[in-house]
Parts: structure tokens; C-alpha cells; sequence
């Protein structure tokens, strides 16, 4: 029985090892690595029906699973190691946790060959470090080549910007085993809010959309947007101002579109091939009229509740 233990915890937290700690796949699951099975109200071993559709040899830990590497900690209700397929089910209530991010969903696979990990089924996200926080139907986690993918209707907030999409991908970097975002990457009408900060009413947000739209993140201590890129379709919306008084609002297309930022404020902004514009009246600012198709700010409601 001990055996069987050791081989469901060694297979689901190598999944896990590389979300929040920044330790390589190979480093996590050296012998040297302790893994903890902290506890579950039953392990059991026998056949099931693999995901794959064939019947299997499996290891089951059950019933309010909770399992801990370094300072992660994962529990489920099941958890179910395949032993000829290769891959691990997590299900019911999966919540992976560290100091730096958590993600919930209701069940997940994990193939180690692939070092891939799928979340399934009301996926929400929260890295608070970041002040990022994010829900989608799918989630796929590439810990090789540290990404988290978010998949149908995908939502993502940092901070007060608001970014939605068919796809969603968030690219990591690490430094000093520490995890920070480098780059959100919208693909598929791709839908950027961002709160109008000049503006001296609330609710104004300069409004961005395009096929494929990539934000670059400022690096250390203060961190905020450096720059966005828009390619295909790019339409942008935002409101203009003279000495700090509303002047109006521009209305800009291209192909390809380009924002830059300094100490998080708007300074230039570029478009490409086939450019259309045009200003509107300071009347118009916050009116629905001029808004970008798709334009919706999500409720309170929708964000992760956790």
C-alpha cells in the first residue's frame, strides 16, 4: 500500500511542481524531493476504464485528497493514476495552491511524458502577486515552457484592465525561482478594457480589439503595462485630452496597431496598413454610441470567487 501511495503523489505533483515554485520538471521529481500525502480517506488499487477508453490497471487516492510539495499544496476529491496510459485523473473540486498562484477547477488530466497538465470544467485563476486573476471552460498548463492557456470565453483582469478572448496565454518568466508574467497573448477577437485614468468620471475605458493581441509587461517592482500589439483587424477607441481637459474621442483602424506606455500612461500609439480614423466631439465621451463592437465590462460576479 505504501508503494501505491508513493506513485499517485510522485505522478500528480509533477504536474503542479513547476506552477508556482519555479523548479524544473527534472529537479521536482529527483528522489532528494520529498512528497507528502497528507491525507485521503481511502487508497485503493485495481482496473478501471482509462480516459482512453480501455481498461487498465489503477491507483486511486479518494475522499478529501490533500497532498503537499514544498509549499504546494493540491487537493481533489480523487485522484487516479493509469498505469498502461500514462496519464493521471484529478477530480472533483481540484485546487492547486502556492504562495504565488492558485487554480481551481472542477477535474484534470496530467500527462508526464508531455509534462502537460488540462484543467476541466469552471476554471478560475488567481496569481495576486501579479493581480491577475482569470476564468475560462479550459485550461491547459505547458510547464515545460512555462505557459498557462485559457481557453473558451476566457477572461483575464490585471488589476483594473480587463482582457478577453477565444484564447488567452500567459507567458511566465522566473528569476531567482520566483514566477512573474512576462506577456498576455489574446488570440481570437481579441477584447482590451482599460479604465480611461485622466478621466474625472468613472466608468470611461479606453477600448482595443483585433484577431490576435499581445501585452508586454514592465519588469520589476512597479509593474504595468510597457506595451500593446495589435495584429489583423485592430480597432482602437480612446478618449483625448488638451492640458487635462476632455477634448474628444479618436476613433482609430489598421491592420496592425501599436500602443506604448511610460509609468502605465498612454504616450504613443501607432497604426499600419489600411489606417482609418476619426475624432469625435468631447459630447461623445462615455457615450454607448461610439463604443467597439463587443464592448462589455464584466460584472463582480464573474471573477473568481475565490
Amino acid at each position: 500500500m505504501n508503494i501505491s501511495r508513493t506513485s499517485v503523489v510522485i505522478f500528480i505533483l509533477s504536474l503542479l511542481c513547476g506552477i508556482g515554485s519555479g523548479a524544473s520538471h527534472t529537479s521536482a521529481m529527483g528522489e532528494d524531493k520529498k512528497i507528502i500525502l497528507q491525507r485521503a480517506d481511502a487508497l485503493e488499487g485495481g482496473s478501471r476504464i482509462s480516459p482512453s477508453g480501455r481498461t487498465e490497471p489503477a491507483r486511486t487516492a479518494r475522499g478529501r485528497v490533500v497532498m503537499e510539495h514544498g509549499d504546494i499544496r493540491l487537493t481533489c476529491d480523487r485522484a487516479t493514476e493509469f498505469m498502461e496510459s500514462g496519464l493521471v485523473e484529478l477530480e472533483g473540486n481540484l485546487r492547486v495552491s502556492d504562495p504565488s498562484m492558485e487554480i481551481r477547477s472542477l477535474r484534470g488530466y496530467y500527462y508526464p511524458e508531455e509534462e502537460k497538465g488540462e484543467l476541466l470544467e469552471q476554471v478560475q485563476g488567481k496569481m495576486p502577486g501579479e493581480a491577475l486573476s482569470a476564468v475560462a471552460e479550459k485550461a491547459l498548463i505547458d510547464n515545460g515552457r512555462n505557459r498557462v492557456w485559457l481557453f473558451g470565453n476566457a477572461v483575464a483582469w490585471h488589476g483594473e484592465d480587463q482582457l478577453s478572448a477565444d484564447t488567452i496565454m500567459v507567458q511566465l518568466s522566473v528569476q531567482q525561482g520566483k514566477r512573474s508574467i512576462e506577456q498576455i497573448t489574446g488570440t481570437g477577437m481579441a477584447f482590451l478594457c482599460i479604465p480611461d485614468t485622466l478621466a474625472t468620471t468613472a466608468g470611461l475605458y479606453n477600448q482595443l480589439k483585433g484577431e490576435k493581441m499581445v501585452i508586454t509587461l514592465t519588469k520589476g517592482a512597479e509593474r504595468g503595462i510597457s506595451g500593446i500589439d495589435v495584429d489583423r483587424q485592430g480597432e482602437m477607441l480612446y478618449n483625448t485630452y488638451d492640458n487635462g481637459t476632455p477634448s474628444g474621442v479618436n476613433y482609430t483602424s489598421g491592420r496592425k496597431l501599436e500602443m506604448r506606455f511610460t509609468e502605465n500612461t498612454l504616450n504613443s500609439v501607432t497604426a499600419r496598413h489600411n489606417v482609418t480614423g476619426k475624432q469625435y466631439p468631447a459630447s461623445f465621451i462615455g457615450s454607448e454610441e461610439v463604443n467597439l463592437p463587443g464592448f462589455r465590462i464584466r460584472g463582480e460576479e464573474e471573477k473568481p470567487d475565490f
